[in-house]
């Protein structure tokens, strides 16, 4: 059965610094960029309603990537100043058992 990947969510708290760039990456060479908005503070919770640290992964079609994989999140940190700390509280991720787009075409048909 194929998985495939919805979201992405990472927990942080930074103190002068700022993540900078979030990336979700799967299988060989699949990688997607899912924030390269400057973040900082308190990232300790997440949820489909926190959308600050929850990320939504598609494909450029708008599907859900098809994944066979282990998830790999990487995280750019900048710090502002001299010295700067990134603490991370965890990461999870969503699948489902079906893409997006094909469950939309699915539901259109009915």
């Amino acid at each position: 059965m194929a998985y495939y990947l919805e979201r992405v969510a990472i927990l942080w708290e930074t103190e002068n610094a700022e993540v900078t760039e979030v990336v979700a990456t799967h299988g060989p060479g699949e990688s997607y960029t899912l924030s390269t908005s400057p973040q900082q503070g308190s990232f300790l919770q997440a949820g489909p309603d926190i959308p600050e640290n929850t990320y939504t992964v598609q494909t450029s079609e708008g599907d859900r990537p098809a994944t066979g994989y282990g998830v790999q999140a990487s995280i750019k940190v900048k710090a502002n100043g001299g010295t700067g700390r990134v603490t991370f509280g965890g990461a999870g991720a969503t699948f489902h058992d079906t893409p997006l787009r094909g469950y939309r075409e699915a539901i259109a048909r009915q």
